[in-house]
């Protein structure tokens, strides 16, 4: 019964784990968005801009782009990608309508993608961060935990053995 129940809460607490790890990079991502790109403001050139946003980036494989209104990437992209469809997220168009935002996209890779209009210049800033560099302390819970329920069911393979056997012996000593 205790490793059953372990077992069902596991993935409970993975998930809700994973939820908790998205909110908060949700959270961070438009807070670091917004302020790099207020340092930002006083620059008239994108590449100054974009080595100020720079400091925005979240987590080592993280990276900080732009965008025209046209879905046109305007600075260095690190995979090299000209338009945001290239990126192949779920339905950015519906996202990038509003003037800022953030949203955690789970084609592929689960993403956390902020992004920030600029509202002098029709320029979009768009904040890339990857789920996987943040959730390393909710992998090494998931590993702990399989190592309590594998040690649960050593626990109860030996002494439910020992304990079994010494109810039946004598069970079966009585009977003729």
């Amino acid at each position: 019964l205790a490793t059953a129940i372990l077992c069902l809460l596991l993935p409970a607490a993975y998930t809700l784990g994973q939820r908790v790890t998205a909110e908060h990079l949700q959270d961070r991502a438009l807070t670091h968005l917004r302020l790099a790109a207020q340092q930002a403001a006083p620059f008239p050139e994108l590449e100054d801009r974009m080595r100020i946003l720079q400091h925005a980036v979240l987590g080592p494989r993280g990276y900080i782009f732009a965008s025209d209104a046209q879905g046109r990437i305007l600075s260095r992209h690190p995979r090299r990608f000209t338009r945001i469809e290239e990126e192949a997220w779920y339905r950015p168009e519906v996202r990038l309508r509003e003037p800022e935002g953030v949203w955690v996209d789970r084609v592929g890779q689960h993403r956390v993608i902020a992004f920030l209009r600029l509202a002098n210049h029709p320029m979009t800033f768009i904040s890339v961060a990857f789920l996987a560099d943040f959730s390393q302390p909710l992998r090494h819970f998931v590993l702990l935990s399989l190592l309590v329920i594998v040690e649960v069911l050593v626990v109860i393979l030996v002494f439910g053995r020992y304990y079994v056997k010494g109810v039946t012996t004598p069970l079966g000593d009585g009977l003729p």
